[in-house]
């Protein structure tokens, strides 16, 4: 039964969207931040694309870290696909670790940090092996403050290592003239809204008000990342961009994070690779890496049952609250 509590949300819903278009409405009347997509009429790039599928299933003596990556090569030659490739292979197998005696917060960030860890990986071999004009990360160029760990925390170890793997996909990327792009498709960030002294209450993220904000085909103008860059990654740090983009009309924006030489150029290319549905505005690269990655649960369930009859139920006990009988 729907009471008129949902009814009076559904109208208080209605007044905060009206209060969105005039609030981002005058914004653009006044703020000088939209600037035009510069259009790539031929694309004549060798582009590479990284993302990774990673599940956690807890058990009560350990946790089961499942994961793959998969980096993709698209080349095109006046804008038509010429040329393709994958790596480490098309289909890729599943990989596995394990934690015992993580409290489930470290749990939590220890599979943050193997995610980055294998696609930042991963994205250094592709731009050895393929040499690319420009790399996506499906995600951020940086990882986020959040994802630091305390110096008194077990993962700071692996968290140094990881440091020094961005530093070293940095550092080829600068080498070999590679434009390093990250490409995020629901960002709940809010530092466009602090440039921009908005209201963040009313907006809640960058998304919802640059889907007002901006035109199909308009960008916000580029900006610093951040006032204070990550100290363990400079001089990189300090060079990092974002905006956001709208490529399509009928969908949210793009939020982009570059580390790249032309931007104006890459922005230009991840407008035209994400034209390819008018409801969807995302690189088709993108796409096809994140299918190239995604984890069957068909396959998870597999590994469960050759678990439970390799270790014995004892071994391999799930926790209560994911086995209740009742429900």
């Amino acid at each position: 039964m729907v009471t008129n509590n949902f009814d009076s949300l559904i109208q208080k819903m209605k007044q905060v969207n009206l209060e969105r278009v005039n609030a981002s409405g005058k914004a653009r009347e006044t703020l000088g931040f939209i600037e035009k997509i510069a259009p790539v009429n031929k694309l004549n790039s060798k582009i590479c694309a990284i993302d990774s599928g990673i599940i956690v299933n807890e058990y009560s003596a350990f946790d089961l870290i499942v994961y793959k990556v998969v980096g993709v090569m698209f080349e095109y030659n006046d804008s038509k696909l010429i040329n393709y490739g994958y790596y480490p292979s098309k289909i890729v197998d599943l990989e596995f670790d394990t934690l015992i005696g993580y409290e489930r917060l470290e749990t939590g960030a220890y599979k943050t940090l193997k995610r980055l860890q294998i696609e930042i990986n991963c994205a250094i071999e592709c731009a050895e092996k393929f040499n690319p004009d420009i790399i996506f990360l499906d995600g951020s160029v940086l990882p986020l403050p959040s994802d630091k760990p305390s110096s008194s925390s077990k993962l700071k170890p692996f968290y140094d290592e990881l440091i020094n793997d961005y530093l070293k996909l940095y550092r080829i990327c600068e080498e070999k003239n590679i434009e390093l792009a990250g490409v995020i498709k629901d960002s709940r960030a809010k530092r466009l809204l602090s440039i921009m002294n908005l209201d963040k209450q009313l907006f809640g993220n960058d998304i919802t008000f640059t889907d007002n904000f901006l035109l199909q085909g308009e960008r916000v103008k580029l900006l610093d990342y951040s006032l204070e860059p990550d100290q363990d990654l400079l001089p990189y740090s300090a060079k990092v961009k974002f905006s956001y983009l709208k490529p399509v009309a009928n969908d949210m924006p793009l939020r982009v994070e570059l580390l790249c030489n032309d931007s104006n150029y890459v922005t230009g290319v991840i407008c035209e690779l994400s034209k390819i549905n008018k409801n969807y505005a995302y690189p088709a690269i993108l796409i096809e890496v994140d299918l190239r990655a995604a984890i069957d649960p068909v396959e998870v369930d597999n590994i469960t049952t050759r678990l439970s009859s390799n270790l014995g139920i004892k071994g391999s006990r799930k926790l209560k609250r994911n086995v209740r009988p009742f429900r």
